[in-house]
């Protein structure tokens, strides 16, 4: 089908696919279509300089990160990382504004229009930038001006709750853009060490902490709540037994972060496999969390969790996981294996699927889930949205667990 082009904005969205017709895997979650953002789309930034070169900087890429519902109308805000190549460029950090519409009786049911772009800066007006390098300090704010932008969760104020990966950090923006105030990381998080390199934010220079690019990968505020929330690393911290000798990830112990009207604690999400990560998490209560855990190659396992932290052991007090008395960590049931080909979503598969938002309820009751992915930038793969009606009886405690699509599928996977 050809794409439809949005002459006042800076990006041309295609509908991907209708609602799925047959039997859903989930029982009570029904596939409703997606668009698909060009790997060349622009954003509203009026950025015209390359970043790198043949990287215009104002490709859109990878805004796919994070995604939440500001709770207005079909409005969304999307949070871009670092930008590409891996913290090599001067990337100027921002956010986009979107508005997401699902209309059923459309021939394209999911549409998707960028509205604006917004940049993160310091108080001052300085702009974060996601380079590696940028360890100076900011002498206002005494903030360095790297930041690796992960995760976007949007307050009762209108402010956003941003989660960053080099730090780790936990940052409050204004809507304008503006940083208001980080917030204090427990220790156990922080990198030992804070370097351009990171081959030397690991064992044996750094002994605690995130691994290198594997910070504060998710967030999700508690329903209702600005002073609580969940927080997760993307893979389990040094001191947790996170890799060999030879920095081989092999611990799949995560430490998760439970803030809560302003005290800390902390619990533990195990991985399916020391080699995935958890790329996003999205509060269905005060207890149980959808947790997006995924792999990094094209073996695609691609699978949304429900986790229950209502009985998982609290664990601050143990400095290492390994040396641990035993514990138990969050019970967890399989919700949504999106490489699951019953579900009929379209294309190749993405291999960096990191965006978890509810948005506002639909005419039946259920809820609409939209799934983002993020391309990284790269020329020659889109960006897609996904979206899901969700039953309330799919999110409840005893629901049934769907059937478990083979881990291992060596198809329609991106590059």
């Amino acid at each position: 089908m050809a794409c439809q082009l949005r002459p006042v904005l800076a990006i041309t969205l295609c509908l991907a696919a209708g609602p799925c017709l047959s039997q859903s895997p989930t029982p009570g979650v029904t596939f409703l279509g997606a668009a698909s953002v060009p790997a060349d789309a622009r954003d509203r930034s009026g950025l015209t300089e390359d970043v790198l070169p043949g990287v215009p900087h104002d490709r859109l890429g990878s805004f796919g990160s994070g995604i939440d519902w500001t709770g207005h109308s079909d409005i969304y805000v999307a949070i871009n990382d670092r930008g590409p190549s891996d913290g090599a460029a001067e990337y100027r950090c921002r956010a986009q504004l979107f508005r997401i519409v699902y209309a059923p009786e459309n021939k394209a049911p999911i549409t998707a229009e960028l509205l604006r772009t917004v940049m993160l800066v310091l108080p001052s007006g300085e702009p974060f930038v996601g380079a590696l390098t940028a360890l100076d300090h900011h002498s206002g704010t005494g903030l360095p001006r790297r930041l690796d932008p992960e995760s976007i969760r949007v307050r009762s104020d209108g402010s956003w709750m941003i989660t960053e990966e080099y730090g780790p950090w936990v940052d409050i923006f204004e809507p304008t853009g503006h940083h208001r105030e980080r917030l204090k990381t427990p220790a156990p998080y922080l990198a030992a060490i804070h370097t351009a390199n990171p081959e030397d934010e690991v064992p044996p220079r750094a002994v605690t902490g995130r691994q290198a690019n594997r910070g504060l990968e998710s967030l999700s505020l508690l329903p209702g709540r600005d002073d609580a929330w969940f927080a997760f690393p993307q893979s389990p911290l040094i001191q947790d037994g996170a890799l060999n000798s030879k920095h081989k990830r092999t611990g799949v112990d995560m430490r998760v972060w439970k803030h809560d009207a302003g005290a800390d604690t902390q619990y533990v999400y195990r991985l399916d496999d020391a080699s995935f990560g958890v790329n996003e998490v999205l509060s269905i209560d005060e207890h149980r969390l959808l947790v997006l855990e995924r792999d990094g190659s094209r073996a695609a396992f691609r699978r949304i969790y429900i986790a229950d932290f209502s009985s998982a052991t609290e664990v601050s007090a143990f400095s290492r996981l390994t040396q641990a008395p035993p514990f138990t960590p969050a019970a967890k049931r399989l919700f949504i294996d999106l490489a699951d080909p019953g579900w009929k979503i379209p294309g190749p598969m993405p291999e960096k699927i990191e965006g978890l938002a509810f948005g506002p309820t639909l005419p039946s009751g259920d809820r609409l889930l939209l799934v983002t992915s993020d391309n990284d930038m790269r020329a020659d793969q889109p960006s897609w949205i996904w979206a899901f009606a969700v039953s309330p009886a799919a999110l409840a405690p005893d629901a049934p667990e769907p059937d478990a699509f083979p881990k291992v599928i060596p198809i329609r996977v991106q590059p």
